[in-house]
């Protein structure tokens, strides 16, 4: 039998195909995730602690209060869902007043929970939003607790000062490519300084 090889036509063809396909994918089946942060999601609330901090009351007997920073992630399709979400704290960076620029202090993804929830994978329906939990501040103790599991004493390595820092966020899913999301923590060491205006958008790193 003999071959015949294919046609400059065809490849051509072939090849124009492969070009357009990937876009027509992107905007037709992959869902659309943002991510953003409230200032106003990181105001207090009453809350009985319940994640192994020994003492969740003062020494009056008054339950302690909290300081959350969380992020929104959201699913701006109507009918596709993002399967298999999972966020991430990417990076921890502290800024220097003498460069003025933005240090990294660690670099490796650690995972964070959901709101209310688990570290497991989530799906997020087409309209629809979660929060992911990155830190908190616990009334009484004038510091920082990381949500991501992660040994307390590298959190407090990276956060052991008064100063400017910038957490980056990252979503991840199976159906969408990976989304950053960025903002600043002014951190003074004092519970009861911390406000919303401490926190800001920030532009995203690496």
């Amino acid at each position: 039998m003999k071959l015949v090889a294919p046609s400059a036509l065809a490849l051509c063809s072939g090849a124009a195909i492969a070009i357009f396909a990937e876009p027509v994918k992107q905007r037709f089946f992959t869902p659309s995730i943002t991510l953003d942060f409230f200032p106003h999601e990181s105001a207090p609330y009453p809350s009985c602690h319940q994640d192994g901090t020994p003492n969740i009351c003062d020494v009056t007997g008054h339950k302690r209060t909290t300081k959350n920073a969380r992020v929104r992630i959201t699913n701006n399709s109507k009918r596709r869902t993002a399967k298999n979400c999972r966020s991430y704290l990417h990076r921890i960076e502290r800024y220097d007043n003498q460069t003025a620029q933005f240090h990294l202090l660690h670099g490796e993804n650690l995972p964070l929970p959901w709101a209310f929830a688990d570290h497991k994978p989530i799906d997020i329906p087409g309209g629809t939003h979660f929060y992911c939990d990155v830190f908190y501040l616990l009334s009484g103790c004038d510091e920082t607790f990381l949500r991501a599991y992660a040994p307390h004493y590298s959190w407090k390595t990276a956060i052991n000062q008064t100063g400017l820092y910038r957490f980056t966020i990252m979503a991840v899913g199976d159906n969408f490519p990976p989304q950053k999301y960025a903002f600043s923590f002014n951190w003074k060491e004092n519970y009861d300084l911390v406000a919303p205006t401490d926190f800001a958008v920030a532009g995203v790193g690496p």
